[in-house]
């Protein structure tokens, strides 16, 4: 065993009884009430992510399942277990116990390494009271390995005890979590990491700040031996830990410095926001980190405004500029934000260039320019209030007549609009030509007002058959249509949208009625097909089986290769095949 000066923090600090394992209350609580029962479960399974205890009381619990102390911890529930004085616990602390087998399933995942197991699990322990296998990574397992485990898993020998440990549990296989007692742990909270570390640090002479233990936890999620890791990582950085220096070392900014950036954004500053990105303590960092902190900085914000919850650790010290940033942005515009980064969010990380693509995302957001579409939905707040009802769902309506052809080749946009409401829709339509949409100036160039029109009454406009498919588009642009129609018509309390007429189909001619005459005359009797009156011709010599040449149909076509290499002449052409890879064939007859 390496001596304890040669061990890094997390195994050095590694929990070696029950009482010293951080943050796992009830996973604690089960085991030591089955070890005071002498009630145990032949498969157990330590499900949670990484770095929250799993392997570490998996071993304390192989330890006091041997440990000589158990009848005298049944007797007196408050000794410490295991005891670590015993032989069988010595020889786990020196990793040499004859009856504990760990297994990195990761590294061993075939049907001859579980064969082994099978095969090794019939033999008697030899130093305490039961043979324990500890499974780490159980879900790299393979399916045929699981299946070999099955029966092992379901009627183990008395003797033996199998712990599996994971951090997937949906890839492990249902018949094997129905064979399992699943001690769930849950990451650990930050109250008793801070107090962990901080007697930890205390005991290494490690300095640090609350601030910086305070982030520092932040960053870890709840695992203790990430804490630990980093924490060391840091300590060969500098003699005092501060939160510069922990900064420093993940690669981030300040929280002063990222709510500087959002004041930024929400003042309308484009060349402050610019200037900051392009600053040398901006300009190192990682784009990436600067998206997903400027995401939870929103999202904080939008948890002060509700109440939901008070200001996290690490932004103890930012309280007076979050109270600030609170009372200069509004609920919407932090949905804005929120919503616009995470609908980028995919053009962002396909980008090369993504500090580029950052710069010119937050100038635009700052602008007030609606960013570009991408295709995801449409970057508008999803709070936005608006007096548009929403648009109905297409109906299907019968018609009495079918419309003779004149009347259904009549193009839809020349439809007659109130005469009240024409200058009017007029305006609105030369507006909206101006927004640069032309797929939403084509949808409402195809709609007709629908009388009678009177004030602060619902405007009333109904979409043609061809537009409505297109309902989707005017809910992701209703901000550029909204403001332009409210503009036109102002007396209107509010916007609403008839369902379009569709046409039913013509109706298939049918076949021309016989008369009852006809069809009641008699008919004359079929005559029996005449047959060939040739005589049968004896075989001749060796049939050809080969087919024979297709002629050419006198209807084919004969296509011809053209060559558009010159998008001058052809700039139609090379346009389809730049959408549409192929060739280009001219038809001749």
């Amino acid at each position: 065993m390496q001596s304890p000066a040669e061990l890094n923090l997390a195994r050095k600090w590694r929990p070696k009884t029950f009482d010293t394992i951080v943050g796992q209350d009830i996973p604690v609580r089960m085991l030591k009430n089955g070890l005071y029962l002498q009630k145990f479960f032949p498969v157990y399974l330590f499900a949670g992510q990484r770095g929250c205890g799993k392997t570490s009381t998996a071993r304390v619990f192989a330890a006091a399942l041997n440990c000589q102390k158990t009848e005298e911890f049944r007797q007196n529930p408050r000794l410490t277990i295991p005891c670590l004085e015993c032989e069988s616990c010595i020889a786990m602390l020196n990793g040499n116990h004859p009856d504990f087998i760990e297994i990195d399933a990761a590294s061993h995942t075939g049907v001859d390494n579980v064969r082994q197991i099978i095969e090794s699990s019939s033999y008697m322990p030899l130093l305490g009271a039961k043979k324990i296998y500890l499974i780490d990574e159980a879900h790299m397992l393979s399916k045929a390995a699981f299946n070999a485990f099955l029966k092992l898993l379901e009627e183990p020998p008395k003797s033996v005890l199998f712990i599996l440990a994971t951090t997937e549990t949906h890839k492990i296989p249902e018949t094997v979590l129905s064979r399992c007692f699943q001690v769930i742990f849950t990451p650990i909270a930050n109250t008793p990491l801070k107090t962990h570390l901080r007697a930890m640090c205390d005991q290494e002479s490690i300095t640090i700040d609350d601030q910086a233990l305070d982030l520092l936890i932040h960053e870890t999620d709840g695992s203790a031996r990430d804490a630990i890791n980093l924490l060391e990582r840091v300590r060969f950085s500098n003699t005092h830990i501060t939160e510069e220096t922990l900064l420093h070392i993940l690669g981030k900014i300040s929280n002063a410095d990222l709510c500087a950036l959002l004041e930024y954004i929400i003042d309308a500053q484009p060349h402050n926001i610019i200037a900051t990105l392009q600053s040398p303590s901006f300009e190192l960092i990682n784009s990436t980190i600067i998206w997903d902190m400027l995401i939870e900085l929103c999202r904080t914000l939008i948890c002060i405004k509700y109440k939901a919850t008070t200001t996290l650790p690490s932004w103890a010290q930012t309280s007076s500029i979050l109270a600030a940033l609170d009372a200069k942005c509004s609920l919407e515009k932090l949905y804005t934000i929120s919503t616009t980064l995470w609908h980028h969010e995919e053009l962002f990380h396909q980008t090369s260039k993504k500090n580029i693509f950052l710069e010119m995302l937050l100038v635009q957001l700052a602008s007030g320019i609606t960013p570009l579409t991408t295709k995801s939905p449409a970057t508008a707040p999803f709070l936005q209030k608006t007096n548009a009802a929403p648009l109905p769902q297409a109906t299907k309506i019968q018609q009495a007549q079918t419309p003779s052809i004149e009347q259904t080749s009549k193009p839809l946009a020349e439809a007659k609009q109130p005469s009240t409401l024409l200058p009017a829709w007029t305006s609105f339509l030369e507006a909206l030509n101006q927004a640069g949409d032309a797929l939403l100036e084509s949808i409402f160039k195809q709609a007709t007002l629908v009388e009678p029109f009177a004030p602060q009454t619902p405007l009333v406009i109904k979409l043609s058959a061809k537009s409505k498919f297109f309902t989707d588009k005017l809910n992701e642009c209703k901000q550029i249509w909204q403001p332009l129609i409210n503009k036109a018509f102002p007396e209107n309390q509010s916007i609403s949208f008839a369902a379009p007429t569709e046409q039913e189909p013509s109706p298939r001619p049918r076949p021309p009625q016989v008369a009852e005459s006809a069809a009641a005359a008699p008919q004359p009797p079929r005559q029996p097909p005449v047959q060939s009156q040739q005589p049968i011709k004896p075989w001749q010599g060796k049939k050809n089986y080969q087919a024979a040449p297709k002629q050419p149909s006198p209807n084919a076509l004969n296509l011809e290769n053209i060559d558009v290499q010159d998008k001058e002449k052809w700039p139609i052409a090379n346009l389809l095949i730049s959408h549409f890879p192929g060739k280009i064939k001219k038809v001749t007859q």
